[in-house]
């Protein structure tokens, strides 16, 4: 997904319109539709971060794509970074069952697992 997209996905799940999030920002509303608009401006970072704060939206997903959108995206995120990770179906499978152990059983499977390399 474009920044132009990632921008206005954020403003609409804030619930704004442009006028409404150019106000918040300090800037015109010509400015926030042209950072909608695929082939045009960027906004600086400054107010980039601004747009992320008020659209409670995480400012690595607003300006890459990267990570999740909001923060209490946990399940999303622990998906993100399964894949990340894991370089197939089992090893998403032993990253998944791993994060729901205690520290001290996780040292245990870690432990086990070292045992049986070459």
């Amino acid at each position: 997904m474009i920044l132009a997209s990632r921008i206005r996905r954020a403003r609409n799940l804030a619930n704004l319109t442009q006028t409404e999030l150019a106000a918040k920002i300090g800037v015109q509303r010509s400015a926030v539709a042209q950072w909608e608009q695929v082939v045009s401006t960027n906004p600086t970072i400054a107010n980039l971060i601004k747009l992320a704060i008020i659209c409670e939206v995480r400012f690595e997903w607003l300006a890459t794509g990267r990570g999740v959108m909001r923060l209490g995206d946990l399940q999303q995120a622990s998906a993100a970074a399964t894949s990340e990770f894991a370089h197939d179906l089992l090893e998403v499978r032993l990253l998944n069952a791993i994060r729901q152990l205690s520290m001290r059983k996780r040292e245990v499977i870690v432990e086990m697992v070292e045992g049986l390399g070459p």
